[in-house]
Parts: structure tokens; C-alpha cells; sequence
């Protein structure tokens, strides 16, 4: 799908992660960072939630995001994190009534945003199945050639520090025959920098920490 950007090169997107809502702190802390986003930044273009929207992947806590959302005047993108997929929802049909499927692409811009579901049903820990990555590898060829393109996923992608998910090689062979300029996480609930092949990677701090 592609959003009307208008006539603008330059736009703003909000890139946020890990609200963990129906936990304490979640509600407490991602509540004033929601608010924070709808006070400050009324011309961004779209925002994008990289999962552990929720504690537990319960409907009421779905129903705290909603609340939390409804007054924003820019559409919000997201995807599961290991909280949505691994306790009541594995199989992310809640997720999927909410928000529609948990891999997709779209164009804004002169760019190309995809979304990854990096979840393992009832794990903790991350993968990129077999059908994402050929969907993956489908969408980026289907792109004209040099398109810019951002990736967003849950789990931490190429962090060699710790390995969040088992998919690193895979994704890697995928995305070095395109221009995949960056990519964004979540999941470890701190802002951290790193580089890949000339390629930037971003970890971002968690909503529950009242950052993004």
C-alpha cells in the first residue's frame, strides 16, 4: 500500500516500542509517553510500534492501547513482540483483529517500509519463518531499483552482541542485494547504534520507560 505523502521529501515518523500495557509500570509510564507523542507531535506523519504493545496479549490490553491511541490524527503501524505471541495469543489472531496482518509493507515518500513479526509462538526468543523471509525477499524485488528502503522488527536484527532471534544469515543474504539503508527494533528496551555493511541499525528505548 502506499500513504499520500503529499509533495514533501522530508517527513517525520515516530519509531516506538515495548508499552507492555496491563503491566504496572506499562500502564503508568507508556500513558504519559502516549500523551507526550499526541502533545508534541501533531505533525508526524505516521507512528510505528514495534511490539510488546501488550503484557500479555490479552483483549483488555489491546483495549489500553486503543484508548491510549484513538485521539492520534496519523495512522499507527504495528507488529507483534514476543508479549503478544507467546501467553494467550500465539498465533496472533487477536493481534490480527486489531491491526491487520503482523508482516506488510508500504511506501511513504520516496521510501519503502517494511514490517517484520519476528515472534515464535510461545517463546521469548525471535525468528524470522521460513514464509516471511521469501514474502521478504518478493517485496524487495518487486522494488525499483535503488528505492530506499527501512525495516522494522521486534527483535533486534544483525545485533551481534547478544542474538535475540535465529534468523541473522537469512536476512542478511536477503537484504544486501537491495538498498535496505536501515533498521529499527525493539525488545531490549534501550537506544543503541550499531552498523552492518554500511548499513544503519537502531535499537530504540522502550514506551514502558516513558522513551521512544
Amino acid at each position: 500500500g502506499s500513504l499520500d505523502s503529499g509533495n514533501s521529501k522530508s517527513f517525520k515518523f515516530i519509531v516506538a516500542t515495548d508499552s507492555h500495557l496491563g503491566s504496572g509500570q506499562g500502564n503508568k509510564n507508556s500513558a504519559l509517553a502516549f500523551q507526550d507523542i499526541s502533545l508534541r507531535h501533531k505533525d508526524t506523519s505516521f507512528l510505528i510500534h514495534m511490539g510488546d504493545i501488550t503484557e500479555t496479549g490479552a483483549q483488555s490490553e489491546y483495549e489500553i492501547f486503543k484508548n491510549h491511541i484513538q485521539g492520534f490524527e496519523f495512522p499507527i503501524f504495528a507488529t507483534m513482540g514476543n508479549h503478544e505471541s507467546r501467553w494467550q495469543d500465539p498465533q496472533g489472531t487477536k493481534f490480527q483483529q486489531h491491526f491487520g496482518p503482523s508482516s506488510y509493507s508500504f511506501d511513504y515518500g520516496d521510501w519503502h517500509f517494511i514490517i517484520l513479526d519476528t515472534t515464535h509462538p510461545e517463546q521469548g526468543s525471535g525468528t524470522l519463518d521460513p514464509s516471511i523471509l521469501s514474502w521478504l525477499e518478493n517485496d524487495l524485488a518487486s522494488l525499483p531499483a535503488q528505492k530506499p528502503v527501512a525495516v522494522f522488527s521486534h527483535h533486534p536484527l544483525l545485533y551481534q552482541t547478544i542474538n535475540f532471534q535465529d534468523s541473522d544469515d537469512r536476512f542478511l543474504d536477503i537484504i544486501e542485494k537491495y538498498a535496505v539503508q536501515v533498521v529499527f527494533s525493539g525488545h531490549g528496551h534501550s537506544f543503541i547504534p550499531w552498523k552492518v555493511q554500511g548499513r544503519s541499525l537502531f535499537m530504540s528505548g522502550a514506551l514502558m520507560d516513558n522513551t521512544y
